[in-house]
């Protein structure tokens, strides 16, 4: 006997009617008179006195309503019961998307804060590119995410989907190895000039493997045809700014970076000899804006709460 069995014989008892019941069921009439004799087969008793132009309960059938109704209600509200559960779980669960270094300078700090005012959230970190970051976020598998603004230009349903919040805005730098010719200021005392991208045309530029970031290699090919009027020549491949730098270092192509990750690459490396070997100067490029990043469609009530966090760890 299966909870379908009863929901059924339900219907009948109150219309009274096999057809009636089946249109209300979206079922044909035939099945549902089979499903009703294969239900009285189970129980050893007829249900309904039935006739060509009527259909009535039996005495068994009414006890047998009673009872059945009852067990429907209950299986509901187990039902209900389940699904207000696993609600709970998830409200009580924050998952949060990174990628990189980028967030360094206020996600350690945001979840420390978080943790001391909120010790009864349990969060879930997600190392993702940005562009599977924001895609969980469509799908209701992340809360929150972090991601370049361009990103978002990536596919048209993130920026009909996705709510966002600019978190920090940063000078693009172009990293080159200290033997090149654009490696040194001007010495014209007047302060450095940005180095201009018409003066890159002939460079070889590493990149992101697509795995990894894929929106960076298309960011590059648009800056370089809008901002210098030339296509990339693209050289190595790395895995993360540090493989990247290094490759820079060693003359095998020019990298961009936004600045704050250059200095934290440089920092964490100090120990190498890497930061006497590459240099950051400032391009005429567009400043890198790093945006948090949520679902409109499946909104966590503790993306707030987190947000306001992460504001206190940049003041």
């Amino acid at each position: 006997m299966e909870l379908r069995h009863l929901r059924y014989f339900v219907v009948v008892a109150e219309e009274l009617s096999f057809r009636k019941a089946a249109k209300r069921l979206h079922i044909a009439a035939p099945p549902l008179g089979r499903q009703i004799r294969d239900l009285e087969e189970e129980i050893g008793t007829l249900l309904f006195d039935r006739s060509r132009n009527h259909v009535a309960l039996t005495e068994a059938g009414k006890v047998f309503l009673a009872g059945t109704r009852k067990t429907l209600q209950a299986a509901n509200q187990a039902v209900d019961a389940a699904r207000k559960a696993t609600r709970a779980v998830e409200i009580s669960t924050l998952r949060l998307g990174k990628f990189g270094l980028i967030t360094i300078p206020f996600l350690p700090q945001s979840l420390a804060i978080y943790k001391r005012t909120h010790p009864q959230i349990k969060i879930h970190l997600f190392g993702m590119d940005p562009k599977h970051q924001l895609e969980a976020l469509v799908s209701g598998e992340l809360d929150l995410a972090f991601a370049a603004a361009f990103d978002l230009q990536l596919k048209a349903s993130f920026k009909k989907e996705i709510e966002t919040r600019q978190v920090l805005e940063s000078p693009i730098l172009v990293i080159l190895p200290t033997s090149h010719p654009l490696a040194l200021p001007s010495a014209s005392g007047r302060g450095e000039k940005p180095v201009r991208m018409t003066l890159l045309a002939g460079e070889k530029f590493l990149r992101f493997s697509a795995d990894q970031n894929a929106s960076y290699s298309i960011h590059l090919l648009r800056a370089c045809r809008e901002r210098g009027g030339f296509r990339p020549r693209l050289g190595a491949i790395g895995s993360d700014d540090a493989d990247l730098i290094n490759l820079v270092a060693e003359g095998e192509g020019i990298f961009f970076e936004p600045a704050f990750v250059f200095a934290e690459v440089i920092r964490r490396l100090h120990a190498s000899s890497l930061g006497s070997r590459v240099v950051g100067r400032s391009t005429n490029l567009p400043t890198f804006k790093l945006v948090a990043a949520w679902s409109k469609r499946h909104p966590s009530p503790l993306v707030p709460e987190f947000l306001e966090c992460l504001e206190s760890a940049l003041a």
